[in-house]
């Protein structure tokens, strides 16, 4: 049976070796952006623990970029590189266009600083009919997992299940996933984001 990327996670994590292993750990703490992992989160914790919180601080998709990351910064460029191409990880699988703008210089749909979907957040809780066809999208690019999807879809009303997935996994995944769900808008709620983006 295929490798998943978790699996792949687990297996360069535990590559490591102990002194690597902790150097990851330090430098991961020590991430600025948020969401943040707290030193007192992983104390303790084995390649399998730090996999899961990787995965359900990030996703999966934001958890691979991170971990090629912080790998990179500790000196690790061969485990990086073998890490890469195990889990397909390119910068188009990081989200297309969004990948592009952040060569450029920085993330789309960005104005006055802040980025579209947080922009509109209230209006687009109670505005978005379509959450289920938008869920089985960004759980088909990786943005959200499977436990995210599972959890947002037993949700009542349409209303509630934004409300979990933009202050959830959207806040989690950063700009990178903001700008997939922002392009799954368009394509889903066309009307709302003209509407929206007049505002």
């Amino acid at each position: 049976m295929a490798k998943t990327t978790r699996d792949h996670l687990v297996d360069t994590l535990e590559d490591l070796g102990e002194k690597n292993f902790k150097k990851f750990k330090t430098k991961l703490c020590d991430r600025k952006e948020e969401p943040r992992i707290r030193k007192g989160a992983i104390e303790g914790a084995d390649n399998l623990d730090l996999t899961e919180k990787l995965i359900s601080t990030y996703t999966e998709q934001g958890a691979v970029k991170i971990t090629i990351e912080i790998l990179e910064s500790i000196g690790c460029a061969q485990e990086a590189s073998d890490f890469k191409q195990n889990t397909g990880f390119n910068e188009q699988s990081a989200g297309g266009a969004a990948a592009a703008a952040a060569a450029a210089g920085g993330p789309l749909h960005m104005v006055g600083g802040q980025h579209f979907v947080d922009r509109h957040r209230t209006a687009l809780i109670e505005r978005v009919s379509q959450v289920e066809s938008i869920l089985d999208r960004l759980l088909e690019r990786g943005v959200i997992t499977q436990m995210s999807y599972s959890d947002i879809v037993a949700e009542t009303g349409s209303v509630r299940k934004m409300r979990n997935l933009l202050m959830g996994p959207m806040n989690a995944s950063g700009n990178l996933g903001k700008d997939v769900l922002y392009d799954i808008l368009q394509e889903l709620e066309p009307y709302l984001m003209n509407d929206l983006s007049k505002q």
